[in-house]
């Protein structure tokens, strides 16, 4: 039954469709990845979508990491390769420095998809690893607000009395504040990382699901079996884990997965604003803010993250509001 409601539904479907897609680039960015997001080729510099170029990858020394050059032309002499780059300069670099120690295996022919950015990078790589940061920050976030919030609200739904009022005043003074100011001041505070943004977002997003929590304990608390339970001397804790907070999972699950769209944004909004992940990590919000003073020149290295931010908060929207359809037939919209 469910599955062919969810068959119908085409919300549900390009929910899913377009969450599986961040999901996937996201776990096989290693391998899905067409260059290294971090290489950087800077007489590439600004080039369109479908760009075609020759390069040639190389060490400086044995122990470097590979790097990779315009290429123009380039032959052997003895055992040095000389290589002409884009802009005519002449590099001399030992044969053994050459990927596979030969010219023929050195030499490559790159298509940058999605165009690069103003240092050479290849902006498809930087979006497929940026969905690896969304993710983690997505879930890592939602999971910490999920945990404070139906910690916090299970207990002031259950006990009522001081410690409700005690809880939920403490709820009302979170939503006082302006959550994306609220987001910077702590970031501000701490030196700016991956780890900051995730216990921060997660510090700052419980309030919802606190409330959410509480309503659904004081609702469930007045049905006839709690009361039944209740009467028998079962345990307030036992009640609450055995048979309240199970039958609550639906609105939970719902408001978790649109929480992780939040996440993703806030995540954005903090590293646009140089807060959230630092360079040369390729996240979303950090490529915008870096592209934003070349938009006339080169508009498409600030487009494909912002299609990227608008494609995973649209999936994880889309996908959380069909599921609450999919849970509670009174919601489902007419078709």
């Amino acid at each position: 039954m469910i599955v062919n409601r969810t068959l119908k539904d085409p919300g549900i479907i390009l929910g899913i469709s377009f969450v599986l897609i961040i999901v996937v680039l996201g776990i096989f960015a290693p391998w899905l990845a067409p260059r290294n997001p971090n290489d950087q080729i800077l007489e590439f510099r600004h080039k369109p979508p479908g760009f075609e170029g020759n390069i040639i990858n190389y060490r400086l020394a044995q122990d470097l990491p590979e790097t990779s050059m315009a290429l123009q032309n380039a032959f052997v002499e003895d055992n040095t390769a000389i290589i002409v780059d884009v802009l005519n300069r002449e590099h001399r670099i030992l044969l053994k420095n050459i990927s596979g120690e030969s010219l023929t295996t050195g030499k490559e022919t790159v298509t940058f998809w999605l165009g690069t950015d103003q240092f050479g990078r290849d902006i498809l790589s930087r979006i497929i690893y940026g969905a690896r940061i969304s993710l983690m920050v997505g879930f890592t976030a939602s999971l910490i607000a999920l945990s404070i919030g139906v910690l916090l609200g299970a207990l002031s739904g259950i006990n009522g009395g001081k410690i409700d009022t005690i809880i939920m005043r403490f709820t009302d003074v979170m939503f006082g504040f302006p959550t994306l100011l609220f987001l910077i001041g702590i970031t501000a505070a701490l030196e700016p990382s991956l780890n900051v943004v995730f216990l921060a977002v997660g510090l700052v997003t419980w309030p919802g699901m606190a409330r959410l929590v509480r309503g659904q304990v004081l609702q469930l608390k007045e049905q006839e079996y709690i009361q039944s339970a209740k009467t028998l001397g079962i345990s307030k804790r036992t009640i609450l884990i055995r048979h309240i907070l199970p039958n609550s999972l639906a609105p939970i699950i719902v408001t978790f997965t649109l929480g992780i769209a939040g996440a993703i944004m806030a995540e954005a909004s903090l590293s646009f604003l140089g807060l959230g992940a630092q360079p040369p990590t390729p996240s979303w919000g950090a490529m915008i803010n870096n592209s934003k003073d070349f938009l006339r020149i080169a508009p498409w290295s600030s487009l494909a993250p912002g299609m990227a931010i608008a494609i995973a908060v649209l999936g994880f929207n889309l996908l959380g509001d069909s599921i609450r359809d999919l849970l509670d037939p009174k919601m489902r919209r007419e078709r």
